[in-house]
């Protein structure tokens, strides 16, 4: 957090960012019993700050390291989707807006870009290996409901003609 603030601003917000997150009660609470908050709490701070670094570098090694912890992140816990969004759309509008007004910044811009994508192809490869079978057994249970729950309620299959009129 205090490099993120130092990043944004100067050493002084650094300073003030760190101490609000480490006094905030509900961080402090959580940080004492494990719930998955406090880690995904982290996982954010560290991606912003990667992600702030990848934007205000010339570096493309920020983007891998901001897709790593991306990827790391949706391993974490599956809501931190919820809070990375925002950023990302902000930040990609604002490469958008900026692509075309000026020759010299568009180049920069496009480099931005192809970051971003790379950085979410690296998180969505990350992410699969996990997702990927959730998603698997998820639709093994449909499966499994389509063809076991007539039978205990002796009611037609639901992949009929009859089954849909019953369930309709």
């Amino acid at each position: 957090v205090f490099n993120l603030g130092k990043l944004i601003k100067n050493e002084k917000v650094g300073l003030y960012a760190c101490f609000f997150v480490a006094t905030y009660p509900f961080l402090f609470t959580l940080s004492r019993i494990y719930l998955l908050d406090f880690p995904l709490t982290a996982m954010m701070a560290l991606s912003m700050y990667f992600l702030m670094l990848g934007f205000q570098s010339k570096t493309p090694s920020y983007f891998i390291i901001f897709g790593i912890v991306l990827g790391l992140g949706l391993l974490t816990k599956g809501a931190f989707i919820i809070f990375i969004i925002a950023p990302l759309v902000y930040l990609l509008l604002k490469i958008f807006i900026a692509f075309g007004k000026d020759v010299k910044d568009s180049k920069s811009s496009m480099d931005r870009k192809k970051g971003i994508i790379f950085s979410l192809l690296i998180a969505f490869i990350i992410g699969i290996l996990y997702y990927g079978f959730i998603f698997k057994g998820f639709i093994d249970f449909l499966r499994w409901v389509m063809i076991h729950t007539h039978l205990n309620e002796r009611d037609p299959y639901l992949n009929t003609f009859e089954g849909w009129i019953y369930y309709v």
